[in-house]
């Protein structure tokens, strides 16, 4: 059994992992394309909104690292101490705090990563001009190490898109290689070293910052999935509960009748009345099973696609994702549902029963673990459980609705005075002797099930 449903759920959610392979955007800019491009702009509406929190720390923590440096200009280069300042507390800080500023404005939402980039590029040009300066006070060409610093802010922290922080970067590439060669004429071997240096971090900050954003349009794209299949369920309710009210009026309708019908034939005579009134249960209960079983089949239907749906989303979902406890709950919903269907089928015998080997101690500690939310204070709850007694041949559903329908039972028992519950699984073997009135079963071991209150 368990591998037929393994190759019905690998044909089933295959196909549908195939549709969602089918996620298009653009290899370079990574903005969404194709059919998928109707989402791009709901897309930079909720990243702007991710964005915009650490975006103003990424910014106030510039302020403080740039203005750190300061005391290095002083310690290194005292005899540029006043222009390097100027660079830095009249130029780039009043620029970071203006786009601290902005960014509190309704407008900067449409304007933040050109001007992210902007910001970028300018304090990658104040680290070159300084680089440059220093190295005509004799300097060991040291300062562009503050590039590695925009960098690391300008491809992570700051929250550019891809796109833009890459044509930030590699301008101030360029720029220091003008500035290096034609302006500075940086000895060959410097040169090298420093390109080593920042073009590596240039590129792996690129790697780094497409990967990030790639990730997050993953996740936008999942959670455009997860809402949709959302509205599919609220749909499907809206349809079960209309298709359940039109089966209940039926079956009210067919009640009415056999009502009618048991009245009718109470006038016949004493002999037939008894085999009357059992071919009217029959009906009855082939109406109702008829009922029931049509009900879980278009229940079991509607259930397909969402068991469906919910799992792909799962697979693709990484633990620390923040929907896929949301995704667990209707999964989990949807299986108990499942399990409800079957039970139905089985009541209306529309399905066979699936005998198969089961752990009754687990089945025991599952309904235990069910039913004690319910039951009241002054009932206690005890399991003696043989941990020994192996596996039995029996429908797990079944087994499960026979002990629930047993506690229950009990509960009802000691309802008013209170008591305990003792549910207690052991080995037991018997002999011929002890089978009269059951010819068919053998004698040998059996694991005994027993409720006492």
């Amino acid at each position: 059994m368990e591998n037929r449903k393994s190759i019905f759920r690998g044909t089933v959610f295959g196909s549908l992992a195939i549709s969602q392979s089918h996620w298009q955007f653009n290899r370079l800019s990574l903005s969404f394309s194709g059919d998928d491009r109707q989402y791009e702009k709901a897309f930079q509406d909720d990243y702007f909104k991710q964005s915009v929190f650490p975006m103003r720390w990424a910014l106030l923590l510039s302020c403080i690292l740039f203005g750190i440096f300061a005391i290095l200009d002083a310690l290194m280069l005292p005899e540029l101490k006043t222009f390097f300042w100027f660079i830095r507390f009249g130029i780039v800080y009043p620029l970071l705090i203006g786009v601290f500023i902005l960014s509190f404005s309704p407008a900067f939402k449409r304007v933040m990563q050109p001007v992210l980039s902007a910001t970028m590029l300018i304090g990658g040009l104040s680290i070159i001009v300084m680089t440059i300066f220093e190295s005509k006070q004799g300097g060991n060409y040291t300062y562009y190490v503050g590039l590695l610093l925009i960098f690391s802010l300008g491809y992570t922290f700051v929250r550019l898109r891809f796109i833009y922080a890459t044509i930030a970067g590699w301008a101030i590439v360029v720029f220091y290689e003008v500035a290096a060669i034609w302006i500075s004429n940086t000895p060959f071997e410097i040169l090298i070293s420093n390109n080593f240096f920042f073009i590596s971090a240039n590129l792996i900050g690129m790697v780094v910052c497409y990967h990030i954003e790639k990730s997050v349009r993953k996740d936008f794209y999942m959670r455009v999935l997860l809402e949709k299949e959302q509205e599919n369920v609220r749909a499907a309710n809206s349809k079960l509960e209309i298709r359940v009210e039109e089966r209940t009026r039926q079956l009210s309708r067919a009640n009415r009748d056999l009502k009618k019908e048991i009245k009718i034939r109470k006038g016949h005579e004493e002999e037939k009345a008894e085999l009357q009134g059992q071919l009217i249960q029959l009906q009855k209960m082939e109406t109702i099973g008829t009922l029931a079983g049509g009900i879980a089949h278009d229940f079991n239907n509607i259930l397909t696609p969402i068991l469906g749906y919910t799992e792909m989303v799962l697979e693709e979902l990484s633990d620390e994702s923040p929907i896929r406890d949301d995704m667990e709950q209707i999964n989990g919903a949807a299986v108990r549902a499942k399990d409800l269907v079957q039970q139905i089928l089985t009541f209306s015998r529309q399905v066979e029963l699936d005998k198969k080997p089961i752990r009754l101690d687990h089945v025991v500690e599952e309904v235990l673990q069910l039913i004690k939310a319910s039951f009241p204070s002054n009932i206690d709850i005890r399991q003696l459980l043989d941990r020994n007694c192996g596996y039995v041949l029996a429908d797990s559903t079944q087994m499960h609705q026979i002990i629930m329908n047993l506690c229950t039972n009990a509960q009802h028992a000691m309802m008013d005075i209170g008591g305990i519950l003792t549910v207690s699984l052991e080995k037991e073997k018997v002999g011929s002797r002890q089978f009269n009135g059951y010819p068919k079963m053998l004698k040998g071991t059996y694991v005994k099930l027993s409720v006492a209150d």
